[in-house]
């Protein structure tokens, strides 16, 4: 039942594009009856030679069997062609949904998830389930028909033989099946260790640097070459054992041709059957082997794939960013006089733990002042900001931004004005620097671009580029860290941001762009709350305020710079 339901919940994907899949489907029916018709043909032909019938109806019988015989690779390229178009969509559709799941899941599903299973996902385990469609339409419907007429039409010609051969496809079958399941295991073994590999990968490539200053390149090889090795011996063991079912199946095919020529041998001689008979028996039997094995072969295949059927389904009924509600009219606005943060009795702990990262903390933040938090790392001061953004939910207590609570407001109108600006500041590739910026304001033009770039002197860098502002971000481009951070707030104050929380945002930047960026600030502030977790003493000097995060609790310092 709970392998039909995961089948079951990819039809939403399916059934905008039933029209060409059925064309496909219909084309495929008219190459499985020209299949089974070919030995019957074939069977008249020969049994007309052998008895010598006029020239006139032998060439009638030899068109027929020429257009049966060449009509089949035509209409196996057409239905192939409808099906992998039919195949390709629904492969779209799948990435689409995947994508779209990804881009509004909660925060909490990144730091599960690593980035290379997530690709994992979208790239390739969704191909191979829409190849698995492919094959349930090109295959499954088209062998079941070839099985079921194959059968019936050899226990019309030899019901004695068919029978005979019937008992020993059985016995073979419950030996097979015993053989696949054996491989269906070693597959998803298999599996489990690529994901390994493309999580890893990803991983050190990240941490290359580091690896390369602690001349940790021969322990990440070693265990790079574990996971490879055992890769490699699965791959080998695999292959091995669907090599021997294959030589099984050839084995099991050799011994039927035998007994069918054997036995129609002698029938032949009693005088109960004709060479033709024999001839259209053995091409219908084979046809039977070869569509049971494309059977078997379909069903190893879907227990490869059902583990990533139910994990994709999984990922896209569960992880869904499910922001409570309750009065989606609510704006927000700022400039009244209530434009302040007060939080009150905010705990906070992660999933699976019993230690609160956050206790009872209890703050009131005005506009117009920048606010500096310290603490040592790990005690939940990026933790803190992303509460204050609506990324994470509190264990209880409340933020309540301009007297509203920010549980009860539309997150779609609260982001317009928050702002999160994180430690490590990063482009998106494939986007243009344009776009890039343009992310948070598309309505925006160009002048409003190119004039908060000039405040957040970035712009001169940024014209001196191949295409200016339209370059495509890539590898190539060399941004140090400070002037990513100040394209990513470029970005930010595109959208009228009135809350801006920095994490970090000096631990990469040297002391020009460190100067750069707390001049920004000091400008930025009027109007605006500005909250920046930092350990620099530099850029809290222009801080109103100083905290310090201790066991989960919040204490104003009083310091003197």
């Amino acid at each position: 039942m709970e392998k039909l339901k995961s089948i079951k919940s990819l039809m939403p994907f399916v059934k905008p594009h039933v029209r060409i899949g059925l064309i496909g489907f219909l084309i495929l029916q008219i190459y499985t009856i020209l299949i089974n018709v070919a030995p019957i043909i074939s069977k008249q032909l020969v049994e007309d030679l052998i008895t010598r019938i006029s020239l006139q109806k032998l060439m009638k019988q030899l068109i027929m069997f020429s257009l049966v015989w060449l009509l089949q690779p035509v209409t196996s390229y057409l239905s192939s062609l409808m099906i992998i178009r039919f195949k390709e969509r629904i492969v779209q559709e799948l990435r689409n949904e995947f994508f779209k799941k990804v881009l509004y899941s909660p925060i909490t599903v990144f730091e599960k998830s690593p980035p290379g299973t997530i690709l994992t996902r979208i790239l390739n385990e969704t191909e191979e389930i829409g190849e698995f469609i492919q094959d349930l339409i090109n295959n499954f419907t088209k062998n079941i028909i070839i099985i079921i007429f194959s059968f019936s039409i050899m226990l019309w010609l030899s019901p004695f033989l068919t029978v005979v051969l019937a008992m020993i496809l059985f016995l073979f079958a419950v030996f097979i099946l015993k053989k696949g399941h054996q491989i269906g295991i070693l597959q998803k073994e298999s599996q489990l260790l690529i994901d390994r590999m493309n999580t890893f990968v990803p991983s050190v490539i990240r941490n290359i640097v580091s690896i390369n200053l602690n001349n940790a390149q021969n322990f990440i090889f070693n265990k790079f070459n574990e996971i490879n090795s055992k890769l490699r011996d699965l791959s080998v063991q695999i292959f091995a054992k669907i090599m021997l079912l294959s030589t099984y199946t050839a084995l099991f095919a050799i011994v039927a041709i035998i007994i069918i020529y054997v036995g129609g041998s002698i029938v032949i001689i009693n005088g109960h059957s004709t060479v033709g008979m024999i001839v259209a028996l053995s091409m219908y039997f084979q046809n039977l082997i070869a569509a049971s094995s494309e059977l078997f072969d379909s069903g190893i295949e879907f227990r490869r794939l059902f583990p990533l059927i139910e994990r994709l389904n999984e990922f896209l009924l569960n992880n869904t960013n499910n922001i409570k509600i309750e009065n989606t009219s609510e704006m927000l606005h700022f400039g009244e006089l209530d434009f302040k943060i007060v939080i009150e009795d905010l705990w906070f702990k992660y999933e699976n733990s019993d230690s609160y990262v956050l206790q009872g903390i209890n703050l009131i933040i005005e506009p117009n002042s920048i606010i500096g938090i310290i603490g040592e790392s790990g005690c939940g001061k990026s933790t803190f900001l992303k509460l204050l953004c609506g990324l994470y939910k509190p264990e209880r207590g409340s933020i309540t931004i301009c007297g509203k609570n920010i549980s009860k407001i539309d997150f779609r109108e609260f982001w317009r004005y928050v702002s999160y600006i994180p430690q490590e500041a990063e482009l998106i590739y494939n986007l243009s620097i344009r776009e890039n910026i343009k992310l948070s304001n598309l309505n925006k033009v160009d002048n409003d671009i190119e004039n908060i770039c000039e405040i957040l002197k970035i712009n001169k860098k940024i014209i001196k580029l191949p295409y200016g502002y339209d370059t495509m971000y890539d590898e190539k481009i060399n941004f140090s860290g400070g002037e990513k951070q100040r394209i990513l707030l470029a970005r930010e104050l595109l959208k009228e941001a009135k809350i801006l929380l920095f994490d970090e945002p000096t631990s990469s930047l040297d002391e020009e762009n460190e100067r750069i960026l707390c001049e920004i600030l000091k400008e930025l502030k009027e109007n605006r709350i500005i909250i920046i977790v930092s350990h620099r003493k530099k850029i809290l000097e222009y801080a109103d305020k100083i905290f310090t995060l201790n066991n989960g609790r919040l204490f104003e310092m009083n310091f003197t710079f």
